[in-house]
């Protein structure tokens, strides 16, 4: 079946803006933060200086980098101990299209392939709702969440490797989906598998899609057909072999499969949360700190978590404008618990050419399956670090995406195939609001360097 028209202007959107969120954030320039340590050496996007680094190691034939807590350059390199997919894939684009990604100059071009990245995500997220639902109203809706959330715009504006985090993950959801819905084919199993493997070379965070193909495979055992649990089986084995390789150098090199001593050791400096516990308390550290830092970034909070939207009208008003947000995303996640409430089971006709939809609570349980893992992570990483960032969280992206497509269209009611239409311009307004206020706060800090 073809995309709906529908789909394209959302990806057309999603890559304009992506475009200007790209241009508008400053590359390798010097600025000061207001709101935290002072004068910086890269005021743009967070971390995105180390990540180019490795990306330059990479096209420089060095092969892959290794963290050293000793290294007199580890503010420059602290990002090196990352599994290596995205960097060898940026390294290929510079290297064809000549950009360097250490050079104030090419930041446009660095950037751009997680705007291509970011299309695949939203037609991935289309497909795994298709799939899972068979539904094309909340489909659309749950692309416009994907593809015009304003910090999910600013960090496929970037050069870092979450947004292939989010790519693979969302894909091997959707492969999922689609073979929960009765496709039995090699292919599909086998597309999970590398899938959940490349996330895995992708990023740490990578490995919560085992359990994920763990659960396919059980609830497989559990249904009629329980032939399919076999084959979930041999993609979760497929995925392992793809990440081996990875994880035995890790072994090798740093002594623990996910480097996590090193790492440990690199970043021993960074803010601890037995310090804030220690001084707030832990009441105040996980809502003041950890949930107010960590919702108002997954709206949107810019360069070093140091630009908020609506920061013009101060802290006040700032705080006011995310509350505002947050209650409409309330009455949205409403919608979207309200709808499961009244929803029934799959009817035969839900089928298309494409293959059988997934049981709809099939589809919904990976879904928070996938958000709980990721949830679970994020406390877990909190517990020792600050780090109040709702990237950490966006591996989740289909779930999140999906809630809101469900409320949309439950509030859209009997004009439930426009539902997409009102998510995109609610969407829209918050990247006016989030674009104004990331020219003018970047005016601001390059101004003080």
């Amino acid at each position: 079946m073809r995309l709906p028209a529908a789909f394209w202007v959302i990806a057309a959107l999603f890559a304009c803006l992506c475009a200007v969120y790209n241009a508008k954030t400053p590359y390798r320039h010097a600025g000061v933060l207001v709101y935290q340590r002072g004068h910086v050496p890269d005021v743009g996007a967070p971390d995105e200086r180390q990540h180019a680094n490795y990306v330059r190691h990479i096209m420089d034939g060095k092969g892959f980098p290794v963290l050293d807590p000793a290294d007199p350059q580890l503010e420059d390199n602290y990002q090196s101990h990352q599994p290596p997919l995205y960097y060898v894939l940026t390294a290929g684009w510079c290297k064809i299209t000549g950009a360097d990604p250490t050079s104030p100059d090419s930041g446009f071009m660095a950037r751009f392939p997680n705007l291509l990245i970011g299309l695949l995500t939203l037609f991935g997220v289309f497909k795994a709702v298709r799939w899972g639902l068979g539904d094309d109203n909340v489909a659309l809706a749950a692309t416009a969440f994907a593809g015009l959330l304003p910090m999910n715009i600013a960090l496929h504006a970037a050069v870092t490797n979450d947004p292939l985090l989010y790519s693979l993950c969302t894909w091997c959801l959707a492969f999922v989906a689609k073979g929960m819905g009765g496709s039995q084919t090699r292919g599909v199993w086998v597309a999970a598998g590398l899938c959940a493997g490349a996330a895995v070379l992708t990023k740490t965070t990578g490995i919560v899609l085992l359990p994920i193909l763990l659960a396919a495979s059980f609830l497989a055992y559990r249904s009629p057909s329980r032939g399919k649990a076999l084959g979930w089986m041999w993609s979760c084995l497929l995925a392992l072999g793809v990440a081996l390789p990875w994880l035995a150098r890790n072994k090798a090199v740093y002594g623990d499969y996910f480097a996590v001593s090193v790492f440990n050791l690199a970043f021993k400096n960074s803010p601890q949360a037995s310090m804030f516990i220690g001084e707030l308390g832990p009441v105040a550290y996980w809502s003041q700190w950890v949930l107010w830092w960590t919702s108002r970034s997954l709206v949107g909070v810019f360069g070093y978590m140091d630009i908020f939207i609506n920061e013009v009208a101060g802290k006040e008003g700032s705080a006011m404008f995310y509350v505002l947000v947050f209650a409409l995303l309330g009455i949205v996640a409403a919608g979207a618990v309200l709808s499961l409430a009244k929803s029934k089971a799959r009817k035969d006709e839900d089928v298309d050419e494409e293959g059988p939809k997934a049981d709809p609570r099939t589809f919904h349980l990976l879904n928070a399956l996938m958000a709980t893992l990721v949830i679970v992570l994020f406390i877990r990483f909190n517990l020792q670090y600050f780090q109040g960032q709702a990237r950490y969280l966006l591996p989740a992206l289909l779930p999140l995406a999906t809630v809101f497509g469900l409320g949309v269209v439950y509030w859209s009611g009997t004009k439930a195939k426009f539902g997409w239409v009102g998510g995109t311009v609610f969407l829209l307004a918050l990247n006016a609001f989030a674009l104004a206020s990331l020219v003018q706060g970047f005016e601001v800090r390059l101004a003080g360097a």
